[in-house]
């Protein structure tokens, strides 16, 4: 499904010589997994942990536009629009009956299902960790958390949105239990729904992180052992306001959870898409190590 491009994001400018991936915590707990702190993250620590190549999505034909109703992504799709002004847009429609949204920033409660960890909230069945706040203080940049929304009754399809502070950026990460469901069909109905909620103009890269665990790091080797693919893809969906945006989606499937990140932003943000680049990666080993060491087991809601 995926175009693996001969270019490496290592030739873009700001990337430079990279060197290893997020790497697993030194506790000596099985399958545990430290996820890198994005609290004060620069370029040039993107640089030092990182390698990255590109991927592009396939070329489209015409009939896989039907995709975009599969019931397991269309929700999904419509928790993805840019927040505030951006909604006349890319409109935000109203979610079925038993979608809804149980956390906000601004409250002080945790909801159920959910635990605490300080600069985060962790969705305890799945593993998946949502970040408060990611800050790139070198360029004056943060995105928070806005919002934590379950898609089901059971707490098996979560996800949380992250919205850039000038408003121009989303950022939204999902956890979906769907043992059912291929990658394949997911990352086909992800991308035709894009096709259908958006006038595509182009299909472009994306960069996707190489898993591994850092040099000379053994303490947990399974956790990288037959890692999943990734699939991943960009699209140029036109102007806002006079600036050219693009929308991109990277996906895995690890232990029957499918994770997915959807993000839009300015085409020439270049930090944005690296930043959904590493905090996807990131989410797909913390729910791959809470699986590895605690399975979630298939019950009759799935």
């Amino acid at each position: 499904m995926l175009i693996r491009c001969s270019v490496s994001l290592a030739a873009m400018a700001f990337i430079g010589a990279c060197a290893s991936t997020p790497h697993t915590a030194s506790n000596g707990a099985l399958y545990t997994y430290t996820a890198p702190s994005l609290n004060n993250i620069s370029r040039i620590d993107i640089a030092q942990k990182y390698r990255f190549e590109e991927y592009s999505f396939p070329d489209f034909n015409g009939g896989i536009i039907s995709d975009a109703s599969k019931p397991f992504v269309d929700e999904h799709d419509k928790t993805s629009a840019l927040p505030d002004r951006y909604t006349s847009r890319i409109q935000n429609r109203d979610t079925k009956d038993n979608t809804k949204v149980i956390y906000h920033r601004t409250a002080s409660d945790i909801p159920d299902g959910w635990r605490d960890e300080g600069d985060a909230i962790v969705h305890q069945q799945s593993g998946l960790s949502c970040p408060l706040q990611i800050n790139v203080e070198s360029e004056g940049r943060q995105f928070v958390l806005e919002r934590i929304t379950q898609f089901d009754t059971a707490g098996r399809d979560v996800g949380c949105g992250l919205v850039s502070t000038a408003r121009d950026v989303s950022i939204v990460v999902f956890a979906s239990f769907w043992p059912d469901v291929t990658l394949e069909e997911h990352s086909s109905a992800a991308a035709a729904s894009i096709f259908q909620r958006y006038t595509v103009n182009e299909q472009l890269p994306v960069p996707v992180v190489m898993l591994g665990p850092a040099e000379g790091d053994d303490t947990n080797p399974e956790l990288y052992s037959n890692i999943e693919q990734t699939l991943a893809g960009g699209f140029a969906v036109g102007d806002i306001d006079g600036v050219s945006y693009k929308t991109s989606f990277w996906l895995a499937k690890t232990h029957n959870w499918h994770i997915k990140l959807h993000a839009t932003y300015p085409q020439e943000d270049i930090t944005s898409e690296i930043i959904a680049a590493v905090y996807f990666s990131a989410s797909h080993l913390a729910v791959r190590a809470k699986n590895l060491a605690e399975p979630t087991a298939p019950g009759v809601d799935v």
